[in-house]
């Protein structure tokens, strides 16, 4: 493990299991955020992408929780 990593590095990296949010290693969740392109789902607390986005009382929700 590298000097100063937080978590160790997997053989076998992690698939993302949210078809709703960020795809690509460079835009994770955090930056999603940061720069307004999605928002937390109120029912499972994912970050999803506004394209994917469906709102219930002006609430965000995921296709998913919807």
């Amino acid at each position: 493990m590298p000097l100063g990593c937080r978590k160790p590095i997997p053989d076998n990296p992690v698939v993302n299991e949210n078809p709703w949010g960020p795809q690509s290693e460079i835009d994770d969740d955090i930056a999603a955020l940061l720069n307004g392109r999605g928002k937390r789902c109120c029912g499972c607390k994912r970050v999803i992408l506004n394209k994917h986005l469906k709102y219930k009382n002006e609430e965000p929700f995921c296709p998913d929780c919807f």
